[in-house]
Parts: C-alpha cells; sequence; structure tokens
C-alpha cells in the first residue's frame, strides 16, 4: 500500500456540528494525521500535531490546540473520539495512566 492510499484511510466518522458555527449536514472524518469537520458553510481542517490535549464531555469533544485556541464539536461518539485522537497522537489519560 503506497503512502498516499494511506492517507486516505478514515479512521472515524460522526455528524458534527460546531456551537457558534452555522453549518449544515455537518460531518467530521478522522484520518491519520488530521481531523477533517466539513459541511455546507463551514470546512476546518485540523492537523494531529497541532493538537495539545483532548477533553469530552457528554456528546462535547473539546481540542487543545497549540496556537491557544480551543475547538468544541458536538457529535455523538465524543468519547471514543477522544481516545482514538489520545492514541494516534500519543497522550497519557490521566485518569488511566496516573504515573
Amino acid at each position: 500500500m503506497n503512502g498516499q492510499k494511506f492517507e486516505r484511510i478514515v479512521k472515524l466518522t460522526a455528524k458534527v456540528s460546531v456551537p457558534g458555527r452555522f453549518m449544515l449536514f455537518g460531518k467530521a472524518r478522522l484520518l491519520p494525521d488530521r481531523i477533517i469537520v466539513k459541511g455546507i458553510g463551514y470546512t476546518d481542517t485540523i492537523m494531529l500535531n497541532d493538537i495539545e490535549a483532548v477533553g469530552w464531555v457528554g456528546d462535547e469533544l473539546t481540542l487543545s490546540l497549540v496556537s491557544g485556541d480551543d475547538l468544541t464539536l458536538i457529535m455523538r461518539g465524543a468519547g471514543t473520539w477522544k481516545y482514538e485522537i489520545q492514541n494516534r497522537c500519543g497522550f497519557n489519560d490521566p485518569v488511566l495512566n496516573p504515573d
């Protein structure tokens, strides 16, 4: 499998909305190196190496970026996304790994 095909592999997908943004038919896709959030009226790409921390409460996934910005995504399965992003970024969860 060449590198170009590998980058197109989608790890997770979910219907999504972004608070304070007008977006119809929003969808988030987790790729090996980025998250693409797209809908009518909104598009954003977040590189995984730009993520500093990941938080999750209910259906809200919060991405803290190295730029100091936070991006909140409202989606079903936000917890699954949190743990998959942490795994891909090499983050430890203090609740699971207290050391």
